[in-house]
């Protein structure tokens, strides 16, 4: 009877881990996917307007995904 209820309890820590762990990692693909937004069109206005200072772009290895870091000039002081 011991053993059987030390079973269970590896296994609900278990269970409970991996709930956790993709709980984790969906919030953060929810929060990266949220933050900074910037769209298409307000990028070509500011480059329009020849405010964009440099644009870096960093790809995913793995998959065919990635990030864009664009660099604001506004007022002769570089915001990134």
């Amino acid at each position: 009877m011991n053993r059987n209820k030390s079973f269970n309890s590896i296994f609900l820590f278990v269970v409970v881990l991996l709930v956790c762990v993709i709980f984790i990692e969906y919030g953060k693909s929810f929060i990266s996917s949220q933050s900074g937004a910037y769209s298409m069109n307000e990028f070509e206005r500011d480059l329009n307007a020849d405010t964009v200072a440099y644009v870096m772009i960093m790809p995913n290895s793995e998959t065919p995904t990635g990030s864009v870091r664009v660099s604001i000039r506004r007022c002769d002081i570089l915001h990134n």
